[in-house]
């Protein structure tokens, strides 16, 4: 959980998409919260029942596939790097470690990434493109962990 001094609206929709170079089809992060260190993000994302890809994960028993959850994860950390600079961050995610699957996450629900920055190369805001960031980062749905993975992102431009 993010420590009681939360920025509340750092990130609404409109702010996520300055800050974030993805765009539909492939945006999975509707809006985000920080806490006032800018060290802990959480990103919320309804998957409508509409998605492309239950057509065909699974058939007739739709779950989001586990990569799009690493994926709004990965989404969430490119924010809290976004909101440390100031500006859009365009990062690749280019590694996972230690994921793990707890639960489905099923057509129609709501869930939050959480990410933590667990390493910086340099003072907020100073490490820039070239650099790599390291998050613990987990998907909740209410109380239930649906995911976890420790991930890098690799700060492209």
């Amino acid at each position: 959980m993010l420590p009681p001094e939360t920025v509340t609206d750092p990130a609404s929709a409109a702010s996520v998409k300055r800050l974030l170079a993805h765009r539909d089809p492939f945006l999975f992060v509707d809006h985000v919260e920080a806490d006032s260190e800018l060290l802990t993000a959480r990103g919320t994302h309804r998957f409508d029942e509409g998605n492309w890809f239950f057509a065909g994960h699974f058939p007739g028993d739709p779950i989001v596939p586990g990569v799009l959850l690493l994926e709004m994860a990965a989404q969430t950390a490119n924010v809290l790097l976004g909101l440390r600079a100031g500006k859009t961050v365009k990062a690749y995610l280019v590694g996972s470690g230690n994921a793990a699957f707890k639960a489905p996450v099923l057509p129609g629900e709501t869930v939050v990434a959480e990410a933590r920055l667990t390493r910086d190369p340099g003072p907020r805001g100073t490490a820039g493109p070239g650099s790599f960031f390291s998050f613990k980062t987990s998907i909740r749905r209410g109380d239930v962990q649906c995911m976890r993975a420790e991930l890098t992102l690799w700060w492209a431009e």
